[in-house]
């Protein structure tokens, strides 16, 4: 039996030598293969992770700049409107007819209207001043007061005259006439 006992012995160095071979490749495989692998994917875990933050701050920014863009349509919008009101020097004559108008209908006897030619600059735009001169009875000058507030054109209001009479002359009945002198400058577009 000792032959049994020899094949024995070769069987478990020949076991033992497999067995170390296994490990070693296994190791191996581990060290050189897996180890890497898995260095790497929790590598790109972390930069995936901070990736994704970084997208959630940029979707807020996002937010933000729609925002900020819808807020600068609505002023683009809103200082179109007011430009669309400013005359270029050519519809002057628009403007005057706008002023007859609001005299008529409040019922104001225009003396005269006296445009300068003296046009200033005023912060980008022109502006042109005017002077309108008129007769009526003390309601006819309110309403052509908030008869020029209603026209669709930027003016100021320099200055305003309004000197009562004694004279029923002119007015009807027994209302006193009013002379009402106004200095607006009207704006225009550049």
């Amino acid at each position: 039996m000792p032959s049994n006992h020899l094949i024995s012995a070769r069987l478990r160095t020949i076991n033992f030598v497999g067995a170390v071979a296994l490990l070693a490749i296994l190791s191996g495989t581990a060290a050189l293969g897996v180890l890497p692998m898995y260095r790497a994917g929790t590598k790109d875990i972390a930069e995936s992770h901070a990736l994704r933050e970084q997208l959630s701050q940029l979707d807020g920014l996002s937010v933000t700049l729609a925002q900020v863009e819808s807020a600068k349509a609505q002023t683009e919008s809103r200082l179109t409107e007011a430009e669309a009101q400013l005359p270029t020097s050519n519809a002057m004559d628009q403007f005057m007819q706008q002023l007859a108008s609001v005299a008529e209908q409040a019922g104001l006897q225009v003396d005269a209207t006296i445009p300068s030619k003296d046009i200033k600059e005023a912060g980008g735009y022109k502006t042109g001043p005017f002077e309108i001169s008129g007769t009526g009875d003390w309601d006819s000058c309110y309403r052509f007061l908030t008869g020029l507030r209603e026209t669709k054109r930027l003016t100021r209001l320099d200055a305003l005259t309004l000197d009562g009479t004694k004279d029923h002359k002119d007015a009807p009945g027994d209302r006193p006439t009013c002379r009402i002198v106004v200095n607006l400058s009207v704006f225009m577009a550049r």
